[in-house]
């Protein structure tokens, strides 16, 4: 087929510019049959046109003869798409729908699958000719939504979904909880390490708690955490979703595999977020996971300040206050967690999920209970909570608190220096280097008064800073316990007796001895 500026050439060339078939042949390339051909087209629309009275003798302007040039291929017979590779194409589709209902949305059959399928058979068909006739299929097949029109407190859709955020100096992949009530289309996210079964029930505790209530219906996808699993179009619920739906008493229901589109609030909602959230230069930059949460609540309550257009300007906050006397009633917080029993090792500690967190040096070789939250490690020993820990998600990483082992450092003074313990606790570390390095008894001792006495590393660190001032070149526990001591004593007012005064004198005259330098009690 010519191009339009191919026919502008011809039809120019011969009328206004004299010139033969021939000569316009040789100029343009084109066969000079295919020459004349437009040439007498043009010339019975000219003949037309003039039998109908619409142009002069001598007008050359015709609407027709300007379109552009077509070949009519209405009458033009498949000769490689026939019935028979038709019926093969659809059978492979067909297939596809079927393994998408189980559940094997992965091993369905692409496009350029079915057309090796076809070669297979022996049809004599091309790839661009299958892949053409899928896409019409497709688009023919296009799906029709259905408005919906939601009540107050009745739904509420759920999701997950992916952030990545720089927490102390390290990029970590962390899970973004996201809920969206669809009425009001107000919002609520948290952050998790991970996206597993107790972080999934501690979102629906945090949001609850957030809410004042439950909704009736609780809309999810197919994700693990809710979905145990699938025969044909049944799934059967994990035991976690039937606790969280008993407790909080709501019903819960399932998209079809791969229709997002049926919980759109909350699919919305999870980019919406987090683009707002944490696009923004340095919006992504956190030194704990707390922070972050913080951070990300401050962010949903201005989304949730927001007017909306089809809501007639009303915001998710005004929308959700009309909606909050529907929810139901308010419950006391799911226990979250997951209890396990766990041996202590030789070094004092337990492992939870590959990971050690340390246990009080008394407990060495027991059995205790541990309570695992998303957030934290809690253990019992006897019944009696014993330790907490806040938890890691790493692999083989050790949670030490050197205040489990004050005994046997007393026994073993020379391991403080080299230890686990010592390296995990960074303000205790800096302290002993600093001030106490090659006297580890001394600084065992401070670490038993200061767990004894309930004392905050602010206190040591401020009283460590008051000796220096003082002018004293040495710390000693003894000088930090001195000084300590002195600030609990209440100062004393009025008419002092000789007696009170006499003593006064007596601990001002000790403390100035204490601090000076060799003079050590």
């Amino acid at each position: 087929m010519i191009s339009m500026k191919q026919k502008q050439k011809i039809v120019i060339g011969y009328y206004l510019e004299g010139k033969s078939c021939l000569a316009i042949s040789r100029e343009t390339g084109l066969n000079w049959r295919t020459v004349s051909r437009y040439i007498q087209a043009y010339k019975k629309l000219q003949e037309r046109a003039l039998e109908q009275g619409l142009i002069s003798d001598g007008g050359v302007l015709l609407p027709d003869a300007a379109d552009a040039p077509f070949y009519d291929s209405s009458g033009r017979v498949r000769r490689k798409l026939t019935d028979a590779v038709i019926a093969e194409i659809e059978k492979c589709l067909e297939e596809n729908r079927s393994k998408v209902l189980k559940g094997q949305h992965k091993q369905c059959m692409k496009r350029i699958d079915v057309y090796e399928h076809l070669r297979g058979l022996g049809y004599d068909t091309g790839y661009t000719t299958v892949a053409t006739f899928i896409s019409d299929l497709e688009k023919r097949r296009k799906e029709t939504f259905v408005r919906q029109e939601y009540q107050p407190g009745e739904v509420c859709e759920f999701d997950w979904g992916t952030v990545k955020l720089i927490i102390k100096g390290v990029l970590r992949v962390c899970y973004m909880a996201v809920f969206a009530s669809a009425y009001s289309n107000y919002r609520f996210a948290v952050l998790f390490e991970r996206a597993g079964r107790l972080s999934f029930e501690r979102a629906h505790v945090l949001f609850f708690a957030h809410t004042g209530g439950s909704f009736k219906e609780m809309v999810y996808d197919n994700m693990k955490v809710a979905v145990k699993s699938f025969a044909g179009n049944e799934k059967t619920p994990t035991e976690s979703l039937l606790k969280l739906s008993m407790y909080y008493l709501f019903r819960y229901r399932f998209c079809n595999v791969r229709r997002g589109n049926e919980k759109g609030h909350v699919e919305k909602s999870v980019e919406y977020i987090r683009r707002k959230a944490f696009c923004r230069s340095g919006s992504d930059v956190f030194e704990t996971l707390e922070e972050a949460n913080a951070y990300l609540l401050g962010v949903c309550n201005e989304l949730n300040r927001v007017p909306q257009k089809i809501a007639n300007g009303k915001t998710g906050v005004e929308m959700f206050a009309d909606e909050k006397p529907y929810l139901n009633g308010p419950a006391a917080p799911y226990d979250c967690s997951e209890l396990a029993q766990k041996r202590v090792d030789k070094y004092g500690t337990v492992s939870v999920y590959q990971n050690m967190y340390s246990v009080p040096e008394e407990y060495t070789g027991q059995i205790i209970d541990v309570r695992i939250y998303p957030e934290k490690i809690v253990c019992y020993g006897r019944g009696i909570k014993i330790c907490e820990h806040i938890r890691t998600y790493g692999s083989h990483e050790w949670n030490i608190n050197i205040e489990h082992y004050l005994k046997t450092f007393l026994k073993k003074p020379g391991a403080l220096a080299g230890s686990s313990a010592l390296r995990n606790s960074a303000e205790f570390k800096e302290i002993y280097e600093n001030h106490f390095k090659g006297s580890e008894k001394d600084f065992i001792e401070l670490l038993l008064y200061r767990k004894t006495r309930g004392r905050n590393v602010s206190e040591i660190t401020d009283a460590i800073e008051e000796i220096l001032r003082s002018g004293s070149l040495s710390v000693s526990t003894d000088k930090i316990k001195c000084i300590c001591e002195r600030e609990d004593t209440p100062l004393q007012t009025g008419t002092l007796s000789s007696e009170i005064s006499r003593v006064s004198e007596k601990q001002l005259s000790e403390h100035s001895a204490l601090m000076a330098d060799g003079g050590e009690a």
